[in-house]
């Protein structure tokens, strides 16, 4: 199988969008529950995602040129030391296969390469094992962003980088 982690690209839009509801949908189905999942799992925006996508650091999993993940690092100029992960999303036919860690590694190179002594992320309840197992440590006990007026249960975490 051919695996390549390259940099999102605007046309990548569809493929991302697709990627991130499968995850959504078929991994997080354990720690969420279908509310939760039905506000989270809609579409972002063609136009917006767009907008991340040139604006932020994005990363796609590809394996045999389909999108199976991405990851993206947001880089704030007021916060010069960190790094603050917003995603990491794998579909499940690719899920324990390794393409997480090499996006995370994609990630974790940008942010040194700008920097960033560390990075921050929110770890989705069914991620949580994932983030320790590549070295982050809880930074606080479980914490709910609202979407849409819905909770959505998640773990504070960071990693020192080197």
């Amino acid at each position: 199988m051919t695996d390549v982690i390259r940099r999102a690209t605007a046309a990548d839009v569809d493929g991302i969008n697709s990627a991130r509801i499968a995850s959504i949908v078929g991994l997080c189905a354990t720690h969420y529950t279908r509310e939760q999942l039905g506000v989270w799992a809609q579409p972002v925006e063609p136009e917006r995602l767009r907008a991340y996508i040139e604006a932020q650091a994005y990363w796609v999993a590809t394996r045999e040129g389909t999108i199976e993940g991405f990851g993206n690092l947001i880089l704030e100029p007021e916060h010069p030391g960190i790094g603050f992960v917003r995603g990491l999303y794998l579909t499940p036919a690719v899920k324990g296969q390794g393409l997480g860690k090499l996006v995370l590694a994609a990630i974790e190179r940008h942010g040194v390469q700008h920097g960033r002594t560390r990075l921050q992320l929110k770890a989705t309840l069914n991620a949580v094992a994932f983030y320790e197992a590549q070295g982050f440590r809880r930074t606080g006990p479980e914490a709910a962003s609202l979407r849409l007026g819905v909770p959505l249960p998640h773990v504070p975490m960071e990693k020192m980088l080197s």
